[in-house]
């Protein structure tokens, strides 16, 4: 597939350093080794094991001891989900929990390993933490599966093969399209201890021991807490910079819309982090906010969930209603929507989860979604006039890059009501204006439609950031865009006042005795702008006609109560009066309209009903 150009620079940089980690006149290998798992030996008298009711463990271990010490420990649970289950049929294999093991590995030997790991996987510095000592007797196994995150901060897991006399029981580790194998099986006369170390998010299986016993000590991987402000250091790269002044518009037009960069790793809420990304996403991650941060563009880490729904197609091409013969397999897709939730700004905190739609695009990686990220499917029969369908929902991390005015825009899609009142701060200090005016502009259009300003708090902010505004013209079309949106006592907005001072505050912007109903009022502008500007926070409530009990219905116009006959139909919601004129069309007083719908006559602001259509036949 062709790469954006973007992605072509990265991938660039990624050759230039591969090719510089390797020694003078070391030849590239043909297969280079994945990211994703590495291994490696240590000496033997590096590392003791003391176990609890068991005693030492010998190098080699004797086929005698390792059964006994298959004896001394218990069936291997697994996690699934928020469940932990016991079942022989996915893990077949003999556990001994880690407060019963005692280790002797000095710290300057156990540090060499790690440093040997991070470097091999490409992260920061690691920390082991002792997990448990598996056993696997003959036919023992463990199927393809995920390991759990067990600790904040856990990135991996580390295997210590321990030697003992066993054939088969060879490690898989598999991530996209890339495989690994981990071979432990010895004679039982080895000098050294093998390990192996591999991402958690990596798919990998134990197949069945042949002969023998397999004994293995397990390890959690975890970035330490001290690590938590790095997500690794690069130098800016010029080319790069070039690339996302063009795409971002840096020198000209701004661009609106978020461009993401689909990262190969799995992560979760818990371990989506700067400093815990994993492989190639942290070089990647790195080299794009060196480039960017010069530039002013905001980074942000987030999680992106792929929708699709396709319908559902049987093989035999036979289908009953309701009840499809066969499993169902997708056939034409239907619908297909992209999210990104669970924000973590570059100071590695969380923002809000409003989630916010992209389009495909405007996402690029390097690998494409498929069923290794499949988080969830469902099957849904025959609903009245819609056939069977299946939905897949797909869950990826990516880095998402936007322009200042973007990732204005798109945190007031998130946070609206935050965002105003930032924005009613800054109107609230004279000296601010500026800088009102700037990020007014970005958010104009988003703070117009009128769907937003429904709640008097937001028309009350609206109303005082238009006061504030050092742009008549600015400030005159946030008037009108507080009047559009319902600025009127039925919506309970504090239209009376506000609207006097904000348009007192636009002097020759507004005609004299002219305010937002468009009725005139005595004194004009120059009555309205003697009066002090609203502050921040002040509430200022519209005044509502008061109704006695038993008054009857307010008439329109004129606030005063007004007697109901007896049997008259109660008006529509909004006061609106649902009897046609006299001499107009339209249904008889007091009768009911055709389907049951209430429609209001012309002379009341409203439409007529449509006459009944002619009987068929």
């Amino acid at each position: 597939m062709d790469l954006h150009p973007i992605l072509e620079r990265l991938q660039a940089l990624e050759a230039r350093s591969a090719a510089t980690c390797r020694a003078p006149g070391e030849r590239a290998a043909e297969t280079p080794a994945p990211a994703f798992a590495a291994q490696g030996r240590l000496p033997l008298q590096d590392l003791a094991v003391q176990v609890a009711d068991f005693g030492a463990l010998d190098a080699p271990l004797a086929a005698s001891d390792a059964a006994r010490l298959h004896r001394a420990s218990r069936p291997a649970k697994f996690g699934h989900r928020e469940r932990t289950l016991l079942d022989a049929s996915v893990r077949h294999t003999g556990e001994i929990a880690a407060d019963a093991v005692e280790l002797a590995w000095p710290a300057a030997q156990r540090e060499a390993v790690l440093r040997e790991v991070a470097d091999a996987l490409g992260t920061g510095p690691l920390e082991a933490r002792l997990h448990a000592l598996l056993v696997y007797g003959p036919g023992q196994f463990f199927k393809p599966h995920q390991d759990t995150e067990k600790h904040d901060g856990m990135v991996g897991t580390l295997v210590l093969a321990w030697p003992s006399a066993h054939i088969g029981g060879p490690l898989r580790v598999r991530h996209g399209s890339g495989e690994f194998a981990f071979s432990s099986q010895q004679l039982g006369h080895s000098s050294e201890l093998r390990w192996c170390a591999f991402y958690a998010d990596c798919r990998h299986e134990v197949l069945p021991v042949e002969e023998g016993w397999r004994v293995a000590l397990t390890f959690d991987l975890v970035v330490p807490a001290a690590a938590a402000g790095s997500g690794g250091d690069a130098a800016p790269d010029a080319r790069l910079q070039v690339l996302l002044q063009t795409e971002f518009g840096t020198d000209g037009p701004p661009r609106l819309q978020p461009w993401a960069l689909l990262l190969d790793h799995e992560y979760t809420e818990h371990g989506l982090r700067w400093h815990l990304l994993k492989g190639p996403d942290r070089a990647r991650v790195a080299a794009l906010r060196a480039a960017a941060r010069p530039l002013g563009l905001s980074l942000h880490l987030a999680l992106a969930e792929l929708h699709q729904t396709w319908s559902a197609e049987h093989p035999d091409g036979r289908s009953r209603r309701g009840r499809p013969s066969g499993a169902p397999e997708p056939g034409e897709l239907i619908d297909s929507s992209l999210t990104l939730d669970h924000w973590v700004d570059e100071d590695g905190g969380t923002g809000s989860r409003h989630a916010m739609s992209i389009a495909e695009d405007d996402l690029h990686g390097f690998s494409d979604t498929d069923e290794a990220y499949l988080v969830d499917e469902q099957y849904e029969g025959y609903m009245g006039n819609w056939g069977e369908t299946l939905d897949y929902w797909y869950r990826r991390a990516a880095l998402v890059i936007q322009s200042p005015a973007a990732a204005e825009r798109s945190r007031f899609q998130r946070d609206p009501v935050g965002v105003l009142n930032e924005l009613q701060a800054l109107a609230s200090h004279r000296g601010q204006a500026e800088e009102l005016a700037r990020r007014h502009a970005r958010l104009g259009d988003l703070i117009a439609p009128e769907g937003r300003l429904q709640d008097p708090a937001r028309l009350q902010a609206c109303a005082a950031i238009a006061a504030a505004l050092p742009d008549a013209e600015a400030a005159t079309g946030r008037v009108h865009a507080c009047r559009r949106a319902g600025a009127g006592r039925a919506a309970g907005c504090p239209r009376p006042r506000m609207a006097a001072v904000a348009v007192g505050r636009l002097g020759p912007a507004c005609r004299p005795g002219t305010r937002l109903d468009g009725a005139r009022r005595r004194g004009g502008c120059g009555r309205a702008a003697q009066r002090p500007v609203a502050r921040s926070g002040t509430r200022l409530r519209p005044r509502r006609p008061r109704r006695r009990p038993g008054a009857g219905v307010a008439g329109p116009g004129d606030g005063r109560p007004r007697a109901r006959r007896p049997g008259a139909r109660r008006p529509s919601p909004g006061g609106t009066d649902t009897r046609p004129a006299p001499g107009g069309t339209g249904s008889r007083p007091g009768g009911r309209l055709r389907r049951g719908r209430r429609l209001a006559h012309p002379a009341a602001g409203g439409t007529a009903p449509r006459a009944p259509a002619p009987p068929r036949g």
